[in-house]
């Protein structure tokens, strides 16, 4: 109550939680301490005076001048961020000493006033809100303008013999600082009569995600493995028949912050469970904080993707954080089928076939590609004519970014058997071709990650 002594008690315990105290600062953040100065240290002073009182009152710029109205939006900033920006100071400086970083134009402070229902003077309640970040608007002008008036009327009926009521004129007023960092602090009054900043909310852990990774055969979990920061689903080793198919991978995104994922690049969850655009879904609707994405071989299984896949994916949390993840998955280069042919003239064709796209530039002199509809090389094949041995190491490389290679042993022998003929004193030949077994096995270059 400025120019009286009367105050209503409601101090906060010093004892009890995390308090900033408030001091004075010039306008460049440095702590002012002379007394000398344009602008005393009162917050801290130990007393509960008028200064104090207009303290509030400037906070809230009702009721400041009674006997006149403001008419000036940038006056009435300037003569309210006096006060304000002590406090937006005074919790930068509190931060910088606890090790922590907070710029000054990151911190709001919020200054809401109310003045109850007055039923004396037939008043309504009302109320205004005044925040560092924005520059004082015409209604809100009016609004100051029109309490202030009204406090003016009523405080001259109250020196006239209505000072049962005195307190309903007042304009009460609550103090909000919130930094960057998403905590919440409360101005108060302490119980040693200095002014505070109280931590009323904790500080928001920023959204953060956490990517993991799955496989599935044939309907079943499988195991893959990590290659640095690459997932590879399970290998099989080579196969020359009824080789199993290469695993199907899925990418699991899990908010680790407890805040719900939302969008996904941009593009909303749904709530049904369902795939979005961008293929990610809730493996549990009722949890929103984990989703998930199917990576089908057969999908990426072409000569442009070559079996790997990787792409980032914003992510958006319920409370507006972000944060992003680099699904990055590799199948292996194999061999999925040896097959070799006795045709009609005594030719043997032999036919290698591979689960992924090979580079032709790669393939072996003597041996023809065999172009899929996709335009991908996924065979080779040889045919030996009678006679024509064979014993080599067929090499080829997979084609795009990983030059995985596959190595098979190829081996056809002919022998030539005689057998004498007497009567004409001349040789009858019969060739048998063998044809060496397959490969008993294929090196590759990530042959470490074998089952």
């Amino acid at each position: 109550m400025t120019g009286g002594s009367e105050y209503n008690d409601f101090r906060h315990n010093i004892k009890q939680g995390e308090l900033i105290a408030i001091e004075a600062y010039d306008d460049q953040g440095t702590l002012i301490t002379s007394t000398t100065s344009n602008k005393r240290d009162f917050y801290h002073d130990g007393i509960i005076d008028s200064t104090d009182a207009s303290f509030i009152l400037s906070l809230s710029q009702v009721g400041l001048s009674m006997d006149q109205f403001k008419n000036d939006a940038n006056e009435v900033k300037e003569s309210w961020s006096i006060d304000a920006d002590d406090i937006m100071w005074s919790l930068v400086k509190y931060y910088k000493k606890s090790g922590k970083e907070v710029a000054f134009k990151d911190v709001l402070l919020v200054a809401d006033s109310r003045v109850p229902e007055i039923d004396e003077f037939n008043l309504p309640a009302d109320s205004l809100s005044i925040k560092s970040n924005e520059n004082i608007s015409t209604e809100t002008l009016n609004k100051i303008n029109k309490l202030t008036s009204q406090a003016a009327m009523i405080n001259a009926q109250i020196w006239n013999g209505y000072s049962d009521i005195y307190y309903k004129s007042q304009t009460i007023t609550s103090v909000t600082v919130t930094p960057s960092d998403g905590s919440e602090w409360k101005m108060v009054l302490g119980t040693d009569n200095n002014w505070y900043l109280l931590r009323t909310k904790d500080a928001q852990k920023e959204f953060e995600t956490d990517l993991t990774y799955r496989a599935v055969s044939d309907g079943k979990a499988v195991d893959g493995k990590m290659d640095g920061d690459t997932y590879l689903p399970p290998y099989y080793e080579n196969e020359d028949k009824n080789a199993k198919k290469d695993a199907d991978a899925y990418g699991i995104i899990k908010s680790k912050t407890d805040e719900d994922i939302v969008a996904t690049n941009g593009v909303a969850m749904k709530d049904d469970g369902t795939a979005n655009s961008e293929g990610w879904y809730y493996v549990d609707v009722n949890d929103k904080t984990v989703i998930e994405k199917l990576y089908p071989f057969d999908v990426y299984n072409n000569p442009t993707d070559n079996g790997a896949v990787k792409e980032t994916v914003k992510l958006t949390g319920r409370d507006g954080g972000e944060d992003s993840e680099t699904p990055d998955i590799r199948w292996t280069l194999r061999r999925i089928n040896y097959d070799e042919k006795t045709n009609d003239d005594g030719s043997i064709t032999v036919t290698i076939t591979y689960n992924l796209p090979i580079d032709e530039k790669s393939v072996p002199e003597g041996w023809k590609v065999i172009v899929d509809e996709d335009g991908g090389i996924r065979r080779i094949q040889r045919t030996f004519k009678p006679g024509e041995d064979y014993d080599k190491d067929v090499t080829v490389e997979q084609n795009g970014p990983s030059k995985a290679t596959v190595t098979t042993p190829v081996k056809v022998k002919w022998h030539m058997a005689d057998k004498k003929i007497p009567q004409a004193g001349l040789f009858t030949f019969t060739v048998v071709a063998v044809v060496a077994g397959v490969a008993v096995f294929s090196i590759t270059r990530y042959r470490k990650i074998n089952q």
